[in-house]
């Protein structure tokens, strides 16, 4: 069923995607602030960045607006794919 959650992709996380792309573990993602495509344990995949927002609690954080300030973290992230252009 589609999502109407803005941030959340219906996409199967098992295929290639992105021009060839393939999903990768998620201890080889950015961590500067990038924009990525995240899939969760539960297959859930989410447009997030790794970031620091209160200068103590650093992690995954799904992005829900352009200007970045309605994130919330995530866990149980295990793969990422870069954001298709």
């Amino acid at each position: 069923m589609p999502s109407n959650d803005p941030s959340v992709f219906d996409v199967n996380p098992d295929r290639s995607y992105f021009g060839g792309t393939s999903w990768q573990p998620i201890e080889t993602a950015p961590k500067d602030g990038t924009l990525i495509l995240i899939r969760e344990r539960s297959g859930r995949v989410q447009v997030a960045k790794w970031c620091c927002p209160d200068g103590y609690h650093s992690g995954w954080y799904v992005q829900l607006s352009q200007s970045g300030t309605a994130d919330y973290p995530t866990w149980n992230v295990i793969q990422w794919a870069p954001i298709p252009k």
